[in-house]
């Protein structure tokens, strides 16, 4: 299996890993009939301790201090955004903008699940995916592990979907080592609280 949590029809990012040994994974969980805590709607701030602030062309996020961005380009002129930690490294965050015709949060991260199980990777394991609340919209949360060839260690990956402030579908993508769970909830939440479309920043 690859080393991306992207749905199908994006490309993957090619990362050189370090040695590191593999973490055990958690046992992994039915979809649960909860939500989630609602996550706010942005406003401009400053960003919160231990974090900067990156604005792109397509939005503003929050991301770790001294990370470092790189963006690849995927199908139909999609920009993946990358902040990594420094000189790369398991721990990142992705971000993209999901295209496909008529998906919803839930229903691109179900595809994305899908794709990752049926990818030949046993170890692979959806540890949850559940719908969010939000004051924006509609979103839901995909939580994983697999073995990572390119890092030679396990990862936990949360990958959030949801309806930005002009209505178009974001993923964000926190990275990191199993066994430093749950720092990628965290960074996850301070970047998607963050998020703000050019128009309502």
């Amino acid at each position: 299996m690859t080393d991306s949590a992207a749905p199908s029809g994006l490309p993957t990012p090619t990362i050189e890993p370090p040695t590191l040994a593999p973490t055990e994974d958690p046992t992994p969980t039915e979809d649960p009939t909860f939500s989630l805590s609602p996550t706010p709607s942005p406003s401009p701030s400053d960003p919160p301790p231990g974090f900067q602030s990156f604005t792109e062309p397509e939005f503003s996020i929050a991301v770790p201090e001294d990370w470092e961005r790189r963006t690849e380009q995927g199908q139909e002129g999609v920009t993946i955004y990358f902040y990594e930690e420094p000189g790369g490294g398991p721990r990142f965050v992705q971000v993209f903008p999901v295209t496909e015709e008529g998906y919803t949060p839930r229903k691109a991260l179900s595809v994305t699940d899908k794709t990752k199980r049926d990818g030949g990777d046993s170890s692979y394991r959806r540890n949850s995916l559940s719908d969010v609340d939000s004051d924006r919209g509609p979103a839901a949360e995909l939580d994983y592990s697999y073995d990572s060839d390119s890092w030679d260690m396990r990862l936990r990956v949360l990958d959030r979907v949801f309806q930005a402030d002009d209505d178009t579908l974001y993923a964000v993508l926190s990275s990191g080592p199993a066994d430093e769970w749950p720092t990628q909830r965290d960074i996850l939440t301070a970047a998607v609280d963050s998020f703000c479309r050019p128009a309502a920043c």
